[in-house]
This record gives structure tokens, sequence and C-alpha cells, in this order.
């Protein structure tokens, strides 16, 4: 997400948001110490480089003194937690009396805030009131797999699902055309409790599996859908469960635990789904779990299944008879899932490979018993999420990102010809579909986000008010062009537009339209311009028009995708690129080759008001945490540094003080030092994008929450 500050590194199945200083694995939290996190950290930000031993341990422990032994442990914690072993080295390798070196193929991710679709649903408060409610639709899989991002995303999905599909085998391949449509569905909750994970309808339709989360804690739950009553197949407990799957026969569910312990590896077990003693499967099984239709085998991803390999095994449903049937060099390939074929004889699976030029997606197909890997589609940049086989065998479901909008879609894939149809119409956004056998139900987890725009005092942000914004989720773009006009972003008919609003909503105007995505906007000094970040010629681009909307032209181009534009005190736009790290760069007011500003790479950044100085925070490499700097615009000489962590920031009106909020507040940082004063802690209201007032005595700010939740779909 170019929009957004850098937040997140992604690596095989993980994510780590230092942020909120947390390990994501499969979209749910893994526990590590503090020391922990704060090693893991480094390693990740020095990918590909050996750090000693030394610089690891003034990294971690700064100031505090410790023995190489105390590192060596939590080095044996962090392999542990990672499903390494000291025999084969995976994501860190030792090199003996040197230090270490972590490997993964690490991916910079942009802060994923408000990236979905909503419909905005205006509810009468005051007359400054607004509640923005989205519903986002993340499904389990029909073949659950193991690289499951259960991401909190906001915005709001009103239902408009999808397909039913066919039911003759033989029709299929041949005839290249489903037996199905994609009409007369209705849509109800199965949960509402806003904690429930990877929901999975069995094949019979009589039960929906899930995984429920407690005060951190995790147990499988299995819901009988026509009286509602709820089996609980495991006690809660402090493991992490994914890859579930049903027999064909629905009479047990598959599922995979991790745990510190003896499962730290993720180990496969079987239960009955009326509730009973599980059974252990099998070692080692990393995702990707599918049970193949005539209840024989399984497939699944094991990773590493040697050095730098990644693996897709098949083993009999007991888990007797293992063996790989394809490997993938997992510095540059990644299988996203697997879903048999209707006849148990082959395997789909989604593929992600990377080259120079970056990454790209296709579905492919292998033989159950290994062989020759034959393309379903063709290799295409927007990523394929997953897919699974439509049961008569003429194509599949697959879920991939939409250009356009930037969201995941549902798409119908013809076997025979590789055509790809759109689906689903709206900014709806699907993944990992389950369905029955006879693809009469579906079921999807639903993930509602409710976001809102206020208006607060600068000092106090619990005395906040909504702020009517109109119709349509936004982002967190923010603006002011008048002391009583905001610029906000809006997801609306397939496309994020821009859009402008009094703050007592009376008053709103449309500035972009079907133009792809349209975000960030920033204001001219003489509030004559609207500059913005667009991607409707391809990658993201800086682009500006009048401050009506009127006369929209492209200012930069090239290769490389921008994000981020401000406008200095003489008209300048400052903007920020990725060229190996993220950099500041400068332009005239009517565009052109932009030059580098800030000889530095940065994580979150402002122009002061006067347009001397930029306050960007960054990673202290050598001191191992960040950092919030000062410097001089003109000569690039540093005026100050302050021990604050944060990715948003901003200056106050008067430039004396700096701005920015983290997990307990909003601060104010002076700039003539001393320590940070808390304007507003937070209670009942964070926010994950702010913007002060041309008068310095108000914030306008978006917030959001989510729940998670199971839906389920009936076809006719």
């Amino acid at each position: 997400m170019d929009e957004e500050k850098t937040r997140y590194y992604e690596f095989g199945d993980y994510r780590l948001d230092t942020v909120e200083r947390v390990l994501i694995k499969n979209g749910l939290p893994v526990p590590l110490k503090h020391k922990v996190f704060e090693l893991l950290l480094v390693l990740v930000q020095n990918n590909g480089r050996l750090i000693s031993h030394e610089e690891l341990l003034q990294s971690v422990w700064r100031d505090t003194t410790v023995s190489p032994t105390n590192l060596k442990k939590n080095i044996y914690e962090l392999r542990q937690t990672l499903g390494e072993n000291s025999e084969t080295d995976n994501f860190i390798t030792t090199l003996p009396k040197l230090g270490y070196r972590f490997n993964a193929d690490v991916i910079s991710l942009k802060d994923e805030v408000a990236i979905s679709r909503p419909d905005l649903i205006l509810e009468k408060y005051t007359a400054t009131d607004i509640t923005i409610e989205q519903t986002e639709y993340f499904t389990g899989t029909k073949k659950p797999s193991n690289k499951k991002q259960f991401v909190i995303v906001t915005g709001i999905i009103s239902f408009l699902i999808i397909f039913a599909v066919g039911f003759w085998l033989y029709k299929g391949r041949t005839s290249g055309n489903p037996s199905f449509s994609f009409v007369n569905m209705k849509m109800s909750k199965l949960t509402h409790s806003g904690n429930i994970y990877a929901p999975i309808i069995s094949p019979d339709g009589k039960y929906v599996a899930y995984i429920l989360v407690e005060e951190g804690l995790q147990s499988l739950c299995i819901k009988r859908i026509s009286t509602g009553g709820i089996t609980q197949i495991t006690e809660p407990s402090n493991v992490f469960y994914w890859a579930l799957d049903f027999t064909p026969d629905s009479d047990y569910l598959y599922y995979v635990i991790a745990d510190d312990g003896q499962n730290a590896k993720g180990t496969l077990f079987q239960s009955p789904s009326t509730g009973g003693q599980r059974q252990k499967i099998l070692d080692k099984v990393n995702g990707s779990l599918s049970i193949s239709p005539d209840g024989k085998r399984f497939a699944f991803v094991r990773n590493p299944s040697k050095p730098d390999t990644s693996s897709i095994f098949i083993a009999n449903i007991d888990g007797s008879g293992e063996q790989a049937i394809a490997d993938f060099n997992s510095s540059t390939e990644f299988i996203l899932s697997t879903d048999w074929s209707p006849d148990s004889q082959t395997l789909a699976y989604a593929v992600t490979r990377r080259d120079a030029q970056g990454s790209y997606y296709y579905l492919a197909e292998i033989p159950a018993d290994g062989g020759t890997e034959k393309k379903i589609t063709n290799p295409q940049r927007e990523k394929i999420i997953d897919a699974i086989w439509l049961s008569d065998a003429s194509g599949l479901i697959m879920n991939a990102i939409e250009p356009s909008s930037g969201l995941p879609q549902l798409w119908h894939v013809t076997y025979k010809t590789s055509e790809i149809k759109r689906i689903t119409n709206d900014l709806e956004t699907y993944k990992d579909i389950s369905i029955t056998t006879d693809s009469t139900l579906i079921v999807a987890q639903q993930i509602t986000s409710v976001t809102h725009i206020w208006l607060a005092p600068g000092d106090n942000t619990e005395q906040a008010k909504k702020i009517v914004v109109g119709n349509g989720q936004h982002g967190p773009s923010l603006a002011w062009t008048q002391p009583d006009e905001i610029l906000y972003d809006a997801f609306e008919n397939g496309t994020r537009d821009l859009w402008k609003s009094s703050v007592d909503g009376n008053t709103r105007q449309q500035l972009t339209s079907n133009a792809k995505q349209n975000y960030l906007p920033t204001v001219s000094p003489d509030n004559r311009f609207i500059a913005f970040v667009s991607t409707r010629n391809g990658n993201p681009q800086i682009w500006r028009m009048n401050a009506d909307g009127s006369n929209q032209q492209q200012l930069t181009s090239g290769e490389l995708g921008v994000t981020s534009p401000r406008y200095s005190p003489d008209g300048k736009i400052y903007y920020e690129m990725y060229v190996g790290s993220h950099r500041i760069y400068e332009m005239s007011e009517n565009g052109g080759e932009g030059k580098p500003a800030v000889d530095a790479e940065v994580l979150g950044w402002d122009i002061s008001p006067d347009g001397k100085f930029v306050a960007y925070s960054y990673y202290d490499k050598k001191a191992g945490r960040n950092r919030l700097a000062v410097r001089l615009l003109n000569s690039g000489e540093i005026v100050k540094v302050f021990e604050i962590a944060t990715d948003e920031i901003r200056w106050t009106r008067d430039g004396k003080a700096l701005t920015y909020r983290n997990k307990k507040g909003f601060w104010s940082q002076p700039l003539t030092g001393g320590e940070p004063k808390l304007l507003s802690e937070f209670k009942t209201k964070t926010f994950i994008a702010f913007e002060w007032s041309p008068d310095g005595k108000s914030i306008v700010f978006v917030d959001s929450t989510t729940s998670y939740d199971a839906a389920l779909i009936s076809l006719k």
C-alpha cells in the first residue's frame, strides 16, 4: 500500500508489525517475549547481512550487560517460534564465531489501513454525526490454506455474493461451460460474537467449524447450522490453529496446531465433528491442507522441506505414506493454496514467483502423484490469493486482486480456455470461499469495520464529534482546504475517489471520478491547487487539479511509483519514492523531474509550516531503535533527534512542536526539547490518521473498529 507509512515486514507465512510490536502468522498473533521480538526485528531489518554477536547484543540489550549465552538462548527461542531446528537453518543462519544472518525474502509493506471498501451508512446523530460501516468477507476455503491472511481492513461491505457451482463432473473440462449461475442467493449471519476466524462449512452443509479467539486464547468450535448448537472441540489455550478441512463425509475435522512445545512445527490432528478425542495424524504440516474428494489422501505444504525448498506433499488420510510431489525455491516461489480436482487426480494451486521486476502470480495444476506443472492461467502482476475447483471441473473460482480498486475479488476461471471473468461487481472483498458438495451453501468470514471521521479539540480527543462526510468508505486521507472544509477519500462504484466536505456535512463535492484509486491529497499554500496520488495510468503517480476538481493533470511519471505528496510554503511539492528504501524527493509546483531532498531512509515525515525543516522517523540500525529527526532542508544538517517511535508525524501550525500518535495516546514533542507532552490519552478512541486545523486548535482524525463473524450464503 504505497499510500501508507512503512509498518510491516513480511517473510514466509509471517508478518512483523513494528507499530503494534507483534508477530503475526496466518492472521493471528504469535506470542513473543519482548527481547525475542526485538531480536527478530533487528534480524529482519538487516536481512541478508551478517550481524555480529556484539552488534546484536548492543542493538537488543543496548546499555545492559548480558552474556553471549543470553543471546544464544533468545536465538533458540526465536527459532522455535519460527518452526526451525538447529540441524537445518531456515530463516536464521548461524555463522560460527561470527554471528547470524536472516535469509528470508523480506517484503516491506506500508500501513494497510482502509484498503477495503465499504458502503457508507448515514445515521441520525447530530448535525455533525456520521457512521461508516463496512462488511468484508474473508472466507474459509473449500480446502483451507496455510497462507490465510486474516488482515484487519476497514470499510463496509454489503453482500452481493457469488456463484452456484455445477453438479456433473463429466461436463466440466470438455465443455468449458459451468453448469451453474450467479443468481438467486440469500445471506444470513451464522455468528455474532465478533471473534470468529477461518469458518468452513462441512461438505454435507450441516456444520460450520471455526477458530474462536477469546482474551488471546484459541479454541476450535463446530456449530450445527440447523439448530445453532455449538460443540467445543478443543479447550481455550495458548496455541494457534489453522488449515481446517472436513473429510468428504463430514464426520471428521482436520486441523493444524502449533504451540511452544512438541507441536512447534505444526502438527495435524483429527477430531470427530460431533466432539470426542482427537487423534494425531502427522508432524511438520505448515498449511495449505486439502483433503481429496474421494477421502483417501490429503495434500499440504511443508516449508522448508529441505534447505531453501518448500514442497507440496500428499499423504494417506491416516498420515502414512507421505511423499513430495513438487518442490519450489522458497526464496522466490510461494504456494498460497492447494485444492484437489473433483476426480482426485490432480492438485491445483496458486503460486507466487518473484523476478527482478517484482512478483507475478498464476494458477497451476500438477498430477497428484507428481509430474509436470501445467499453467491454468497466464502469469499476472495482480496477486492471486487462492482458488478452488468447481464441482463439475469446468473451471475454478479464484480470489485475486482487482486492478482498479486494489481489492480482492472473486473471478471465474474457465479451465479449457483460461478465460477469466469477474464474478463480484461491487467493492466487496472476498477470500478463501468454502462450499458444500451440492454447491448450494457457501460460508464466508464476515469482517465488519465501523470507520469514523472525527473533529476534536487538539488537547482532548475524547471530546470528538463525528463529521458528516457522505456516502462511501474512506481511508486515512485527510487535508484541510479552508477553516471549515476538509478533503477525504471514499470507495464508491468500484473506485477510490477524492471528495471535499464542509465539517457540518451540509455541502459535499466529488473531485475525482472513475479514475481507479485517488488518495493522499495536499493543498497548495494559496489554496488554488490540490496535489494527490492516482493510479489511473498504472502505478501510483502524483497528479494536480484545481481546487474545484477541474484541470486534472499528471505531474510525475516513470516505472517507480510515488506517494505522500506535501506542499511547502514556497509551492514546491515534496513526495516519497521507493528506491531501495523510502526517500524524500522534491519537484516544482508544475511537476517535471524530481530530485532527492533528504539523504535518509524515512518511515514517516512532514514539512514544517515555514518550509525550513523536515521531520522524519527512521530506524537507527546502530542503536537498534526507531528515532525522530529534524533537519534543515537547505543544508541537510540534523538539528534535533528525539527518542520517539512513530510513523505518523505532523507539525503544529505554529511550527513549535511535533505531534504524533502511538498506542497510548496523542503526543506533542516541543522542538526545543524536553519530555513529550501527552495531549490526549486513548481511552475509547484511537486514530490512524490526523490533520491539524488551519487555526491549530482542532484536529480531524480517522478511527476504526472491526469485528469478525461467519456468514452463510444460500444458493437456489
